[in-house]
């Protein structure tokens, strides 16, 4: 139990840290502890059920990018979590996306899947409480 709770503060600091790199990602004008964690929780339930699937369909675009298509997907990943949020109430946003979803929100979901990417792995490599 101290794992997922260790896990969910870690993906709601790595989002946040996003929020802070990336310009046009945004927990809204004020950001409040809860909300940040509540988008940690969906990032993690989406992480969980929609990514193995996605990943799995997109399997044969993977093979001939050699990889790279996965951006797209973790940008794609980060679109559901801003449209999933703020049907449940939360504020997280990718350039006015929910609602305006355009090329601008595409674009920048997947340089924010790359900062939150590179973020998570660094926090991954400090010791946390509930690793073994």
């Amino acid at each position: 139990m101290v794992g997922i709770i260790v896990r969910v503060v870690v993906n709601g600091a790595a989002l946040w840290i996003t929020t802070q790199v990336v310009p046009d990602l945004s927990f809204g004008p004020t950001p409040e502890i809860g909300s940040v964690l509540g988008v940690a929780v969906v990032f993690g339930l989406v992480n969980a059920f929609v990514k193995p699937i996605l990943s799995l369909l997109s399997l044969p675009l993977s093979i001939m990018t050699l990889g790279l298509f996965g951006l797209v997907v973790n940008g794609v990943l980060l679109l559901i979590v801003a449209a999933l949020s703020e049907s449940v109430g939360l504020h997280f946003s990718i350039d006015g996306f929910p609602p305006d979803l355009g090329l601008n929100a595409i674009w920048w979901a997947i340089v924010g899947s790359i900062v939150l990417g590179v973020v998570s792995a660094l926090l991954s490599l400090l010791p946390l409480p509930g690793d073994r």
